[in-house]
């Protein structure tokens, strides 16, 4: 997928961005990604697909600046698949470490995203207009100034719905 400010291309992103750009701009309720898991006593990682059932996402602005500050607050259901042999997904404790490294690797990979998005001066995710609706004396010129300093944090409540394996 490509990013354009305008008529003019900035940067292209792969699926796994272009996964957490619909999961930031609305519900949504398909898509995968690999996520990568490490298990005790293991040197490298293995992974899981992670499927989306359906996300809310909600962004709400903290403060108007500059720079501005947003909140952006991610539910995401999802199921599982391909998940290593050696984890146990009958155990609850190992699903909820399940979410919690979905949660972590989420929220990781949407900042990761943000500062790809201000380092290359485009806004997909609407933080300008979002931040105009809130502010009495926004200023377009302004917003570009101070918009590589947005400050954002990112918080993400994952729940695992569904388990499978895989072929």
């Amino acid at each position: 997928m490509a990013l354009f400010k305008g008529d003019q291309f900035k940067t292209k992103v792969g699926l796994k961005d272009a996964f957490l750009l619909k999961t930031l701009l609305g519900n949504s309720k398909n898509g995968s990604i690999l996520v990568p898991v490490k298990g005790p006593n293991q040197e490298r990682s293995d992974s899981f697909l992670m499927n989306s059932i359906g996300s809310k996402s909600r962004l709400k602005v903290v403060g108007v600046g500059p720079p501005a500050s947003v909140s952006i607050r991610l539910t995401v259901d999802v199921s599982v698949k391909d998940v290593p042999e050696w984890m146990d997904l009958g155990s609850e404790d190992q699903l909820a470490s399940l979410e919690q490294t979905i949660e972590d690797y989420l929220e990781n990979e949407i900042q990761t995203f943000v500062s790809l998005c201000k380092a290359n001066r485009v806004d997909p995710v609407g933080f300008g207009d979002l931040i105009r609706s809130r502010s009495h004396r926004w200023d377009a010129r302004e917003f570009e100034e101070h918009y590589g300093a947005l400050k954002t944090t990112v918080s993400v409540k994952a729940t695992i719905v569904q388990t499978g394996a895989g072929q």
